[in-house]
């Protein structure tokens, strides 16, 4: 009922309720979570799958926010969980997906997800030039996920994108976080920058849908387990780097 929920931005709701505390035994729900956001989990689909709702939901979001039509070429910077689920989502739309990032389990996923090629940036002294040669023309692509959150990033995003080209930053920096704008090239080459955060209803229940259909394979991006107790070392394990797993499943 705030003003922007009321404006079907319930993203960015005045009140947002964050329920956290998930890595329990047990859990309270309030009754406000329960009321919009609760799903039947679909028999075909197991707790562990499930569970990746919430990371997909974010994706859904960003591709709301930002539509990818069929036979566009969209570049995905940055292959965590987040960038792995958008080339999914973008190769389901049929838009042809060039992927970029650093370690090669991911690349190789992010193939196996449906990218069409897949760049290793730690290989590369600059991305950009290369990326730009393997679209139409050497335009560069028609659109341009960021999924790094890093300022640099932005930047590289924002220098890729074809002329009349959409860039979406997704990936979140920390606040007071500020990157350098080429407003030339923004204005003269009439780019589209936008950002998505977080998820709707709507997406929840669209990722779970896509999840229970297997359009979204939920087991390849499932790649470790462990109890309640090893929590603040996989936690950990994420904070430095170590971690191989693209999500790891805790059971409480």
């Amino acid at each position: 009922s705030c003003f922007y929920c009321r404006r079907d931005n319930p993203e960015l709701c005045e009140d947002l309720l964050f329920l956290n505390g998930a890595y329990a035994e047990a859990i309270t729900i309030p009754a406000r979570i329960v009321s919009k956001n609760l799903y039947v989990i679909p028999d075909s689909l197991s707790f562990e799958e499930a569970a990746l709702t919430e990371p997909l939901a974010c994706g859904v979001r960003g591709m709301a926010a930002m539509p990818v039509r069929p036979g566009e070429t969209v570049t995905v910077l940055g292959l965590g969980p987040i960038g792995l689920l958008f080339v999914r989502l973008c190769a389901l739309v049929g838009a042809r997906v060039l992927a970029a990032g650093r370690r090669a389990e991911r690349l190789k996923l992010a193939a196996e997800l449906g990218a069409a090629e897949v760049f290793n940036i730690a290989a590369i002294d600059d991305i950009l030039p290369v990326l730009r040669s393997r679209t139409e023309g050497d335009h560069g692509p028609d659109k341009v996920i960021e999924a790094v959150g890093r300022p640099e990033a932005w930047e590289q995003a924002v220098a890729l994108v074809r002329k009349a080209g959409t860039v979406s930053l997704f990936g979140g920096c920390p606040a007071e976080t500020f990157v350098r704008l080429d407003a030339h090239r923004v204005h003269y080459d009439e780019l589209t920058l936008l950002g998505a955060f977080h998820h709707t209803p709507y997406a929840c229940q669209t990722a779970l849908e896509l999840l229970a259909q297997g359009q979204v394979p939920a087991g390849l991006f499932l790649q470790r387990s462990a109890p309640l107790a090893e929590l603040p070392a996989v936690l950990a394990s994420l904070l430095d780097g170590s971690s191989g797993a693209v999500k790891t499943v805790i059971y409480p």
